[in-house]
């Protein structure tokens, strides 16, 4: 509902209003499971594995069909990954790892990784993506294309617990939990968006150096109250039991 319907209706009332250009954040999850070693690039067929990258892909094909049936507006579809930076909620405790991960050692408590923690992903700082975000509207290159976005250092979660741990000021300390359903090694290559945003690209932050940046916010704000699911889980089958324990659902139930 939050991803097709509301992209939808978006889409719509921006059209009526008369808007040129619409901007849409989809996801890496589109892409589903990588075919080989190689990162995803544009080219890659799409086979999201999960109904969030079933919804987000959903939402580009919505998107491209509105353009070619009613001439307008254009568009830009941006594919960011796992985007943290300054401002981020770190008191959701189901997304957002790099946020998780501050907000278990602000509390003094172990940090949640599934499995043996070895799942690679590239962490993307926030500004590279966001600028190319609000540069795409005036960028002609950027015209009716599906772009990649992020940043390209892959690690592993294990090696970022470790990564927060040491910018936060604490002992790395995890709590292991048992595996979840998930894409293993998930990158993208951005050479597209480097074609496209080149001053963008040329002023990458890396992983290191974002985590500090980021840790230096967290340590001179409160923290805010922890983000609670707000509504219902709707099927709870794959649910973590970790999850499930923290929504009362008993994994395999139906509410």
């Amino acid at each position: 509902m939050n991803n097709t319907v509301a992209t939808a209706n978006v889409l719509s009332a921006a059209y009526r209003a008369g808007a040129e250009h619409f901007v849409f954040t989809s996801s890496i999850a589109a892409y589903g499971h990588p075919h080989d070693d190689r990162p995803f690039d544009e080219r890659t067929a799409c086979e999201p594995c999960d109904p969030y990258g079933a919804a987000k892909l959903a939402c580009e094909n919505y998107i491209r069909s509105f353009e070619s049936y009613f001439g307008g507006p254009s568009f830009t579809i941006f594919r960011p990954h796992n985007v943290f930076g300054p401002c981020q909620n770190i008191s959701d405790p189901y997304r957002n790892v790099v946020g998780i991960f501050m907000s278990c050692a602000l509390r003094k408590k172990p940090m949640p990784v599934f499995g043996d923690g070895s799942q690679t992903r590239s962490f993307s700082y926030i500004t590279s993506v966001a600028s190319c975000i609000a540069e795409a509207p005036i960028t002609p290159a950027a015209r009716n294309a599906v772009i990649n976005v992020g940043g390209d250092e892959p690690m592993s979660v294990r090696d970022l617990a470790g990564e927060v741990a040491k910018v936060m000021g604490v002992r790395t300390d995890i709590r292991w939990l048992p595996s979840r359903k998930e894409v293993q090694n998930a990158h993208c290559s951005h050479e597209l968006a480097r074609q496209i945003f080149p001053r963008v690209y040329s002023e990458m932050i890396d992983i290191a150096t974002g985590l500090k940046l980021m840790a230096k916010f967290v340590h001179v704000h409160p923290i805010p109250p922890l983000t609670e699911c707000p509504s219902p889980i709707e099927i709870s089958d794959q649910l973590p039991s970790s999850w499930a324990e923290r929504l009362g659902n008993p994994v395999g139930s139906t509410v």
